[in-house]
């Protein structure tokens, strides 16, 4: 397996253990709807930059920038700001606590999410927002 996919599917784990209720998953989209009430979405759809590190041969330092979607969904317009921002902030604390996910990366970077009205459609019952977050990670291969 690939430095970008087991990067990647550890961010997950991660998330995934940090955020029980919440519904983690990889996707090329966001889904139609949310089963529960919160949702993390790992979107790849960027390319990595490896640079070389000395000369044209490996290792490469790889900065693998991905997009998270997070959503949340309640009633009124009060309740889904504030359950979108208890996600947020739990997200942040879930990475913060493990920044190389389990020494998987040598680090990683976000930003505050842009917020997506357009990610669900009709449903205003939905707060959703894209971070954009970088793994960083050295490999033996491009890829």
């Amino acid at each position: 397996m690939s430095k970008a996919e087991t990067s990647v599917a550890r961010l997950k784990a991660v998330l995934a253990a940090g955020l029980p209720d919440a519904d983690v998953k990889r996707a090329d989209g966001w889904p139609d709807t949310i089963d529960g009430g919160r949702l993390v979405v790992i979107f790849e759809n960027r390319d990595a930059d490896p640079e070389d590190q000395l000369g044209t041969e490996g290792p490469w330092y790889i900065a693998h920038p991905l997009q998270i979607g997070i959503a949340a969904r309640a009633g009124t317009a009060d309740a889904r700001h504030a359950a979108f921002d208890l996600l947020l902030t739990e997200f942040n604390a879930v990475l913060q606590a493990d920044l190389t996910l389990g020494g998987e990366i040598f680090g990683m970077t976000w930003s505050r999410p842009a917020i997506d009205a357009e990610a669900f459609p009709g449903n205003a019952g939905i707060k959703a927002g894209l971070v954009e977050l970088t793994l960083e990670y050295q490999s033996d291969t491009r890829v």
